[in-house]
Order: structure tokens, then C-alpha cells, then sequence
């Protein structure tokens, strides 16, 4: 019985990965000092003050794909960008953890970018070229205004 136990056990972790992020993988987590219920506040707010970040009703669609491949379970947002090229970024909030500092305070990441081509791309299907472009531009564009919106000052998780 006991070999038994021990092969199951065996056969149990070998078949097992290791916690990881998750199979989206993203860029850096931001974190914001405000609990995430205040932070879905202030989205609410920054849709009115940045109309244009708005996903259009035309291209909602690709919303869709999230919530019905297996991702409805996290808490997402979106972000439509219309300048050249166009791009949806896929945003998500990030559970802290045990042992991170500030574990009140509400973390975000891009997950994915939805291009032109009607796909969704994750950080690795990218050129590392891509990879910057579409993080400058996020924390240019997208974190800079939500610091805006929410007046706090926002920090990337180590």
C-alpha cells in the first residue's frame, strides 16, 4: 500500500508544474497604491475622461474571446488603442501573493495585445522590439493617465 501511495505521489508531482503566473505570462505588474474596488471606481472615470481607450461596439467581439476560452474568472479590463496600428490590450488584475509588501493595493498587467489581423498575441508570440513598443506606449498612455485619474502614483512590482 505504501508503494502504491508513493508512485501516485510520484506520478502526482511529476505531472504537476510548479506555481507559476499563469499560462498568459504579461508584462510587468503595476501596482497602485488604492485597493482594487477604488481602482474600478476610477476606471469608471478614466472611460469618461479618455472616451477614446473605449472599446468600440464593432470590435467587442474580441472582448468575447476572453471571457468564453476559459478566462471569465479574472477580473479583466480593455484597452482600445486607434492609433496606428490599432490594438485592444488585454489587462488584467493580479492576485499579490503571500509575502508581498502592500498586499491591499490593487495590481494590473497587459496580458495580451490584439492586432489588426484579428488575433490575440501574448508577450512571447512578440518580436522583443514589439515588446518594448507595446509597454513604453502602456505606460505612457494607459498607466500615466490612470495615475492621472486616480492621483496616486503608481510602482512596478519586483
Amino acid at each position: 500500500m505504501k508503494k502504491l501511495i508513493f508512485i501516485i505521489f510520484i506520478c502526482f508531482i511529476s505531472s504537476c508544474r510548479l506555481p507559476s503566473a499563469g499560462t498568459l505570462g504579461g508584462w510587468g505588474i503595476h501596482v497602485f497604491p488604492i485597493s482594487e474596488k477604488d481602482l474600478d471606481s476610477y476606471l469608471k472615470l478614466f472611460y469618461q475622461e479618455y472616451p477614446q481607450f473605449k472599446v468600440p461596439v464593432e470590435k467587442q467581439y474580441a472582448e468575447q474571446t476572453w471571457k468564453t476560452g476559459g478566462y471569465s474568472t479574472l477580473k479583466s479590463m480593455f484597452f482600445y488603442i486607434e492609433k496606428e496600428p490599432l490594438r485592444i490590450y488585454y489587462v488584467t488584475y493580479i492576485d499579490a501573493g503571500f509575502g508581498v509588501e502592500n498586499p491591499e493595493y490593487a495590481r494590473i498587467a497587459l496580458r495580451a495585445v490584439y492586432k489588426e489581423d484579428d488575433r490575440w498575441y501574448i508577450k512571447d508570440d512578440l518580436s522583443e522590439k514589439e515588446q518594448e513598443n507595446i509597454k513604453v506606449f502602456f505606460e505612457k498612455e494607459i498607466i500615466s493617465k490612470l495615475e492621472k485619474t486616480t492621483g496616486t502614483k503608481s510602482y512596478i512590482q519586483k
